[in-house]
């Protein structure tokens, strides 16, 4: 039983200090998890082959002042207007250059517009209201005051 006892603590400590296992499984076991992820990364990368301006990484040097160059070709209008459009790109906020938000945080407050449609009520007047109105431009003081001679603002 002692015999049994000191294999079973001998083993334990040897598993504990042996540095090919981790969390019950070996280095192979360890090197497979790895190549599956390291597999899947590389399915979902997507390599953009477009080339797109980014107007606010450029960095533009001028030229050296002393130089001159004879035939400089100024760029064509399709050019122009292609850059043009791409910096006014740029100025639009996410809704406007997308169709669908792109992001999970694009999802909040994406679709913005009113649930109903505003609907205007013109003020009206109640029974009483009118009846206050005519009372203090014909008398010249409200019918709900305490004091019988105040005057309400704008009547003679």
């Amino acid at each position: 039983e002692a015999q049994r006892r000191n294999r079973q603590r001998a083993s334990l400590s040897m598993a504990a200090e042996a540095p090919n296992v981790h969390d019950g499984k070996d280095q192979v076991s360890l090197n497979q998890i790895w190549r599956e992820h390291i597999g899947k990364e590389r399915r979902d990368l997507k390599l953009r082959e477009t080339f797109t301006l980014i107007p606010k990484s450029m960095v533009i040097i001028p030229d050296k002042p002393n130089v001159h160059v004879q035939n400089a070709k100024p760029c064509s209008d399709e050019v122009s207007a292609e850059l043009n459009a791409i910096l006014e790109n740029t100025k639009k906020i996410p809704c406007e250059k997308y169709d669908k938000p792109t992001t999970s945080s694009h999802e909040i407050g994406w679709y913005n517009k009113p649930l109903m449609a505003n609907r205007s009520h013109p003020l009206t007047s109640c029974e009483i209201t009118r009846y206050a109105d005519d009372f203090s431009a014909a008398l010249g003081h409200s019918p709900f005051a305490n004091k019988r001679g105040a005057k309400v603002e704008g009547s003679n």
